[in-house]
């Protein structure tokens, strides 16, 4: 997680709420701690540079304006190191969604150095963070042993700002997406 800055900010796509809840009985249960910062989500754009708050809520609010619901197909339960070992469910790679990505890093680019997807991103809704890799591998032995029940394709409907604070995502604004029939 960032350090107390209050120039980081993270733009998501918040999840149906019965998928929202089914991911968190999944997250309060292996990992309390990342449960109490955020409820579970879709990263959109992540960064440390922000530093005009006003400027950059017009600006997702614009693109907001404009954007239909967004589908999520949701894949199988895997790792990836990133900063330590996650353990997270896979979103499929769909190009709408890439395109989704690159279209909102383009629009708040003017506030940021940092607007281009990485070689690297993996498209995720993170369950566990910050392992080692024996710890990694012991987690998703868990979860391939239970049930984990969630679904595998959502309709998000709203994208949502906030700012890291004191140790917690502090929600600066949620949007609404357009209407699919506007």
């Amino acid at each position: 997680m960032p350090e107390n800055n209050s120039k980081t900010y993270i733009i998501f796509l918040d999840l149906p709420k019965d998928t929202e809840q089914a991911i968190d009985v999944i997250r309060k249960k292996y990992s309390p701690n990342s449960f109490k910062k955020w409820k579970a989500h879709f990263t959109l754009k992540y960064d440390e540079d922000f530093a005009n708050e006003p400027r950059l809520i017009k600006l997702v609010g614009d693109f907001c304006s404009k954007l239909k619901p967004v589908e999520l197909e949701l894949g199988k339960i895997k790792t990836n190191r990133n900063k330590g070992w996650n353990i997270y469910i896979e979103v499929i790679r769909e190009p709408e969604l890439i395109r989704t990505i690159h279209k909102l890093a383009k629009t708040i680019s003017p506030l940021t150095n940092h607007w281009e997807l990485s070689r690297k991103f993996y498209p995720h809704i993170s369950l566990k963070g910050g392992l080692d890799p024996a710890e990694a591998d012991r987690f998703l032995k868990k979860f391939s042993q239970e049930k984990l029940i969630y679904p595998n394709k959502i309709r998000c409907r709203s994208i949502t700002l906030a700012r890291w604070e004191n140790d917690y995502w502090r929600k600066v604004k949620t949007f609404k997406l357009r209407n699919k029939n506007e």
